[in-house]
């Protein structure tokens, strides 16, 4: 599969950051434009230093990244997304964490939303059978 030209264009625009960050970030790219990104790189011939520098401020950033997407959500906020929250707010709620990479929330708020509606529409049935 080919780059697309746009690709090509903005390569050498970008940061010697941003393209550290595609290499950092390897699962996220087609290896052809990882093979352009190191090519890209190299071009540029950068002090030794600059790239220490640089990887350090990528991998700080990687790791700030896993620390902010491993962050559980607080029993409060599930106590609330289960009383408040099952239907559609919820699952809202789960997108929203989800689009700003807090990962574990995001299933903590799946899950609480998922209890919600089950023992909603549990505790909604047995009041009608008991009519």
């Amino acid at each position: 599969m080919s780059l697309s030209v746009d690709f090509w264009e903005q390569l050498s625009s970008k940061t010697d950051a941003e393209l550290y960050d595609m290499l950092a970030h390897q699962d996220d790219y087609l290896a052809e434009a990882l093979v352009a990104a190191r090519d890209e790189l190299k071009k540029r011939n950068l002090a030794p230093e600059k790239i220490a520098q640089i990887e350090a401020e990528v991998e700080s950033e990687k790791i700030a990244a896993e620390a902010k997407a491993q962050q559980r959500l607080s029993w409060p906020a599930r106590i609330l997304i289960f009383l408040f929250c099952g239907g559609l707010a919820g699952i809202a709620l789960a997108f929203y964490y989800e689009i700003k990479g807090y990962k574990r929330k995001a299933t903590d708020c799946w899950i609480t939303v998922a209890v919600s509606v089950g023992v909603h529409v549990f505790i909604g049935f047995a009041a009608f059978l008991a009519r």
